[in-house]
């Protein structure tokens, strides 16, 4: 009968085991205040809130990107603009490279030399040693010229070619 009276006391469901809490045996009242009463919870007084919130987060980012892409294409019309002006002054950087050429060529140096200066073809190149300033022989067959030392002497063709441009 024991097994009888155990088995009317604690109903368990089919194929669950009885729990054991290790304390000893408890009757069912006691068992049934432990647990906390259940109560229904309605809907939550913050969603309005949490809804505005989002979308103003929203909002303020569109916000920022749009700012970011008109920076971005402020910044691009700028660098297309010095891009013009690099490829414009590498243009008359190349011109007057040109052009410089053109003045230093020996043709122009020879021209300049015989019309304005009244300078005439060498038949027999000479040179002439003045105060140690000149070159000697044996720096011509090394190759070698010797610095002058005075810089308040002026080279004339080199005025006149200044002067022509």
């Amino acid at each position: 009968m024991s097994a009888v009276a155990s088995a009317a006391r604690s109903p368990q469901p089919a194929g669950r085991p009885a729990r054991n809490s290790g304390r000893g045996t408890q009757t069912g009242s006691a068992a049934a205040n432990r647990r906390p009463k259940l109560v229904v919870v309605g809907e939550p007084r913050y969603s309005y809130r949490y809804l505005l919130t989002a979308i103003a987060v929203a909002g303020i980012g569109v916000f920022g990107v749009v700012g970011l892409h008109a920076l971005a294409a402020e910044q691009a019309f700028e660098v297309r603009s010095l891009e013009r002006e690099v490829n414009e002054a590498a243009m008359r950087y190349d011109e007057l490279t040109a052009e410089i050429a053109g003045l230093e060529s020996p043709a122009r140096v020879r021209q300049v030399a015989t019309l304005q200066l009244g300078m005439v073809p060498a038949t027999q190149p000479g040179f002439i040693v003045v105060d140690g300033l000149g070159a000697t022989e044996s720096d011509l067959s090394r190759g070698t010229l010797p610095a002058a030392s005075d810089e308040s002497v002026a080279d004339p063709v080199k005025q006149v070619l200044a002067e022509g441009q």
